[in-house]
């Protein structure tokens, strides 16, 4: 109801702009007044606009509307506890050669999905992890250089972490609330010093293995179930598929974050591997 309230009224003042705007171009709408403190409220600054300065022609407020109309509001949340939900995971990224694919069929078929960067590949592709979050998705903590953590100390396991959540605020975002191990290598006594929310998966169609998307798109399809939590990795045959793997999983789930399937209070903790 409020998007449509929210129509109406844009519908509104693009409409009076059009009139404006085709009784005289030059015709002032609007004047600011500022009043200084030594004079109170005898003396005004007075600037004038014009319709062209407030509508530039460039800006035709058919085409406004248009756009307006044609944006439908971003779908509610799914509750996964009663909605067949799968979340789609990528690790590995972000790439220069595959996250935009990745990301282009997540923005064209309004869905979102959660990626585990890894550190050190973080400041080179900046861009793409602010459009990562900027779009919906959720970014998670996939250490620094994506070592097995069974063959490293404690202090190094920390430092891959805390070195990775580190480099991902300084750009600005928000620091990533999830944690996945490479290799799936982790051990529970673990948990007492990686104060996130440990998440692997329940379905893996292995595509690091795999050189053609369409191999990849079955398995991933074939294996989809309520309350999946789905590993893929952020490289090109992956990307290629993406699309496809939306396309075939809509019909039967709602596509969702991690932190939306598991629906994770803010102090979680634990191995989570799918609902």
């Amino acid at each position: 109801m409020l998007y449509f309230a929210a129509v109406l009224t844009a519908t509104a003042v693009l409409m009076a702009a059009v009139e404006l705007r085709s009784s005289s171009s030059k015709m002032p709408v609007v004047a600011e007044v500022k009043l200084t403190k030594s004079t109170q409220a005898s003396t005004s600054q007075i600037k004038i606009h014009t319709i062209d300065q407030i509508l530039p022609e460039q800006d035709n407020p058919s085409d406004s509307l248009v756009r307006l109309l044609a944006t439908p509001p971003p779908p509610p949340t799914p509750d996964c506890a009663v909605a067949a939900c799968v979340a789609l995971t990528f690790d590995d990224g972000p790439n220069a050669d595959s996250t935009p694919i990745i990301l282009d069929a997540l923005k064209k078929e309004r869905v979102k999905a959660t990626f585990f960067v890894i550190g050190l590949k973080v400041v080179a592709n900046s861009e793409l992890m602010h459009r990562m979050q900027k779009e919906g998705n959720e970014i998670g903590n996939h250490t620094w250089a994506h070592p097995n953590l069974l063959k490293i100390s404690r202090a190094q396991i920390e430092q891959q972490i805390s070195q990775t959540q580190a480099t991902i605020t300084s750009l600005g975002l928000p620091a990533p609330k999830l944690f996945r191990p490479p290799y799936e290598a982790f051990t529970k006594p673990m948990l007492a010093y990686i104060h996130m929310p440990v998440i692997l998966w329940n379905i893996d169609p292995k595509d690091w293995k795999e050189k053609d998307p369409k191999h990849v798109a079955d398995a991933v399809v074939s294996q989809a179930r309520s309350g999946g939590l789905i590993v893929m990795h952020d490289k090109p045959t992956t990307a290629a598929a993406v699309e496809k793997i939306i396309q075939d999983l809509k019909p039967r789930f709602k596509l969702v974050t991690v932190s939306e399937l598991l629906n994770l209070a803010p102090d979680a903790q634990g191995i989570f591997i799918g609902r």
